[in-house]
């Protein structure tokens, strides 16, 4: 009698519990159940959203390294810095302090030629430029923020900006003094406060030379 009470009961149980289950297929998942589900597929599509943008984010690094690996002159490294898929990139970056530096060495190298002294003056003042606007981005990269500050100091000085070129030496000197290119620029700024009459006339003699020709 107790064993079929227990059957019974247990039959009960199992019926009941299969009510319930059609019971909860009829009125469908719960709300809870839908948000969990909703968390879940809104995470797999962010994932995979993520995913596809950093592939292609490395595609295109990758890129951009081969194409600057293939620069060979001054035009195509101003090119490459232009084009706006390279812009404010590593690759662009690099291809603008190149730029900086050749056109440095070039305008230093060419100032005292009365022939070549206006494209050695536009060389300068591009240089000055383009390591004024690297010296505000590359903060974050102290041997890059280091060679900016000085390459700007050197070009104003070049063309005559005695006080710019000291400001930006003072600036090097400050933010990292115990670098090789801290050292110069106090060596620099040291020499400015002593001579900065001589320094200016010297840039300003040979732009008069080049006047009266």
């Amino acid at each position: 009698m107790k064993a079929e009470h227990r059957k019974e009961l247990q039959t009960n149980v199992l019926a009941d519990h299969l009510g319930k289950a059609v019971q909860g297929i009829k009125e469908g998942p719960s709300r809870g159940t839908m948000i969990f589900v909703g968390v879940v597929a809104l995470a797999g599509l962010l994932i995979f959203v993520w995913w596809y943008f950093w592939s292609s984010s490395q595609a295109a690094d990758s890129a951009r390294w081969t194409a600057w690996d293939g620069l060979t002159t001054p035009a195509a490294l101003d090119s490459f810095a232009q084009h706006k898929d390279n812009q404010g990139t590593t690759q662009g970056r690099v291809a603008r302090f190149q730029i900086a530096r050749l056109s440095l060495l070039s305008g230093l190298r060419d100032l005292g030629s009365t022939a070549g002294r206006a494209a050695a003056l536009e060389n300068v003042r591009k240089a000055a430029q383009t390591y004024e606007a690297l010296a505000n981005e590359s903060s974050d990269l102290p041997l890059l923020h280091g060679e900016a500050l000085l390459g700007a100091g050197k070009a104003n000085e070049a063309l005559g900006e005695v006080e710019k070129a000291k400001g930006f030496y003072k600036k090097l000197a400050d933010a990292h003094p115990d670098s090789p290119f801290g050292k110069d620029a106090r060596a620099q700024l040291e020499r400015l406060e002593k001579d900065a009459k001589e320094v200016q006339d010297l840039a300003n003699q040979p732009k008069a030379a080049g006047s009266g020709s």
